[in-house]
């Protein structure tokens, strides 16, 4: 999911209906910062608020994501689909990752890695390097005399 394209499209659809960032910040609840952050691609809204922007700017959620499996996935967490059986990929993961509470990634990341166990010389990837992926985050060097240890 590209942040800058679905930022484009918020503010091409926002423009179509005449409407200033401080009206569609009205509308939804939001600060109009907030809505000028997602325009530029700086940030995505919540996922909790995709349904009220598709409604307010009158299209689909597909059409505001134009991705089929991210937005079958963002409709399963929008309807509170439990995923123990039929869960994202990781791709899929990273990229709505920036929409999703920090709480519903660890969730989903835990029960990808308890549903990927497999023997210790086989594991692709643990738990925190999964984790890593997904939240785009680089292991952080500590340093123990004169080396360095990454955690």
């Amino acid at each position: 999911m590209n942040m800058q394209a679905i930022g484009r499209k918020i503010s091409a659809l926002r423009k179509e209906r005449d409407m200033t960032q401080v009206d569609l910040a009205d509308k939804l609840g939001v600060t109009y910062q907030a809505v000028s952050s997602w325009e530029r691609g700086n940030s995505m809204p919540d996922i909790g608020k995709l349904p009220d922007i598709s409604q307010v700017l009158a299209v689909s959620i597909d059409e505001l994501l134009d991705n089929a499996k991210t937005v079958e996935f963002v409709k399963n967490v929008l309807t509170g689909q439990d995923f123990t059986e039929n869960l994202p990929d990781v791709e899929i993961l990273a990229e709505v990752a920036p929409i999703l509470k920090p709480s519903q990634v660890e969730n989903l990341v835990e029960k990808t890695s308890r549903n990927n166990v497999q023997p210790q010389q086989n594991r692709p990837e643990t738990k925190k390097a999964s984790y890593r992926k997904i939240k785009n985050v680089q292991p952080q060097q500590k340093r123990t005399g004169n080396k360095k240890v990454l955690s």
